[in-house]
């Protein structure tokens, strides 16, 4: 039996690593495929996408060169999210047969802008302020603020990459979503003023909500159990 594609597209500055430790606990029907996006990892020489069109066509480039007759989930984590439900609707536009799953991870089918109108414009303030308020609202990993090298490294992906999520504005949709899906969200997060509910009008299908006493990075806190629910999820599927 072949087995499940689960791409994973990380969220903002974020990177295949986000992922990687997953392999070892998702289940053997489970094919884990990590989505590097331009200007990281290994395609730090690729050039940064700077609006989320082209990152979308980018992301979609190379989630359908992996694809072929087998089943396959999406899972997003905060603008990985975002991508994640624009992404469906490309991939049935091209011909491509629809996901079986999608999971939305830190986000609300909203702009971050919206979804929290205290976000403002930071993607152009200095260094130091943009570092500040991001802080405040528990949007950097703690891995990243205790390591100022790494931080350095990443601040120009991360204030790229968070201008797109502010500047996003969702395209019009014909039809809501076509397949069932999972909403994961932190009860503490305070990037994203969240009401996990609002998902369940995108989609006719069925929608499990679960939530996690921690704040943006829940995925991190909490991997075994977000891997539990990716393995219980797609196994009854």
């Amino acid at each position: 039996m072949k087995k499940t594609k689960l791409f994973c597209i990380p969220y903002s500055g974020g990177s295949t690593i986000t992922y990687r430790s997953w392999r070892k606990r998702l289940d053997n029907s489970i094919e884990l495929i990590p989505i590097e996006l331009p200007g990281r990892g290994v395609r730090l020489k690729t050039p940064l996408c700077d609006n989320f069109d082209d990152l979308l066509n980018d992301v979609c480039n190379s989630v359908i060169n992996e694809l072929d007759d087998s089943e396959y989930a999406l899972f997003g984590h905060s603008l990985g999210s975002l991508l994640s439900y624009e992404l469906y609707y490309k991939i049935l536009d091209l011909g491509y047969k629809k996901p079986k799953h999608i999971f939305f991870s830190a986000h609300t089918p909203s702009p971050l802008g919206k979804s929290n109108p205290e976000v403002p414009p930071l993607y152009d303030f200095s260094d130091e302020r943009f570092i500040q308020v991001l802080n405040t609202l528990d949007g950097l990993p703690k891995e990243l603020l205790e390591n100022q090298k790494l931080l350095n490294y990443y601040l120009p992906i991360l204030r790229n990459d968070i201008k797109i999520s502010l500047t996003y504005k969702p395209s019009v949709k014909k039809e809501i979503l076509d397949c069932d899906i999972s909403i994961l969200f932190g009860e503490e997060d305070r990037l994203i003023v969240y009401d996990a509910h609002e998902w369940v009008e995108f989609t006719d299908r069925n929608c499990a909500v679960y939530s996690f006493r921690e704040g943006h990075f829940f995925i991190n806190t909490f991997e075994e159990e977000v891997i539990g629910i990716i393995n219980n999820t797609l196994k009854n599927v």
